[in-house]
């Protein structure tokens, strides 16, 4: 399993999983949540009795823009003005 990045806005390490349930329906969401700023990440659903899928949140959380996996386009890539049709 990989482990957390640190908080991305506040460079916290201190972070837990928190498990939110709706009582009126059989859904949950699992979350990493910094317990410094209370940043909450993305919700992993889940339905029913299904155990804590701590490997989908911790992608959800670790996902950042502009990595290396998703890198800002090339200079020479990006219009110079989108009005000029």
């Amino acid at each position: 399993m990989k482990p957390l990045e640190l908080c991305p806005f506040c460079g916290g390490a201190d972070l837990k999983f928190t498990d939110l349930k709706f009582d009126h329906q059989q859904t949950r969401l699992t979350h990493v949540v910094c317990t410094m700023c209370q940043s909450l990440g993305p919700g992993v659903e889940m339905t029913g009795d299904q155990e804590l899928d701590e490997t989908a949140a911790i992608v959800m959380w670790n996902r950042r823009a502009g990595t290396p996996t998703d890198p800002a386009p090339p200079p020479e890539l990006v219009p110079k003005d989108l009005d000029k049709n």
